[in-house]
């Protein structure tokens, strides 16, 4: 078994629920096409089946997008995770276009990531909405750390954030966390605690 596989099994023993691979956050633009299907295969064969795996997509050519979300569909993913096209700041019209194309060339669930700070585009909550009305889509990954973003303008799609530092707060929407690739224990603890109702036992572990 390699050291991925390794922390992969690591990560479930640790009680981490999803896996968010080939993301904006990581080395994925440094990938190419059969090794980022690759790490989704080997991440599958490590988890299992009763873990989901978040494949994301984040590129500013919409063909290649269409390309990468059926090969991750074919390597083994539950659901992909789609930004908008990073750095040459389109319209939104054509970010819009750019992930509708994507996201109606497959069945799988699909999270849409709003992270200005990364792409330049910030996605409004009239383009949510739109998005919303596609049957696929499920949530919203909010990267701007704006807790009325999350509770107030989404209100039509499921809403995460990955601002790790907001955790508590923002758990009644989810998290996908970076944090939990060094302490899954205690993000899956900090979770659990929300959903107990253990608010002063979940300050103290955020």
């Amino acid at each position: 078994m390699g050291a991925g596989q390794e922390f992969v099994s690591w990560q479930v023993e640790q009680g981490s629920s999803a896996f968010a691979v080939n993301t904006a956050l990581g080395e994925a633009p440094t990938l190419t096409p059969d090794e980022r299907s690759r790490v989704i295969a080997l991440v599958r064969e490590s988890a299992g089946r009763g873990v989901p795996i978040i494949a994301g997509i984040c590129t500013s050519c919409t063909a290649q997008g269409v390309a990468e979300a059926l090969r991750a569909q074919a390597a083994g993913a539950d659901a992909l995770l789609l930004s908008a096209p990073p750095y040459n700041r389109p319209s939104t019209e054509g970010v819009l276009l750019h992930l509708e194309s994507i996201i109606a060339a497959t069945e799988l669930p699909i999270l849409v990531q709003n992270d200005p700070e990364r792409t330049r585009v910030d996605l409004g909550p009239n383009s949510l909405v739109r998005l919303a009305a596609r049957a696929n889509v499920l949530g919203i990954v909010d990267g701007t750390g704006e807790v009325a973003a999350i509770s107030g303008a989404h209100t039509a799609l499921s809403s995460y954030t990955t601002r790790d530092a907001l955790s508590a707060p923002f758990l009644m929407a989810g998290v996908v966390s970076a944090l939990a690739n060094i302490t899954p224990r205690l993000c899956a603890q900090l979770h659990l605690s929300v959903c107990a109702g253990l608010f002063s036992q979940a300050t103290a572990i955020q």
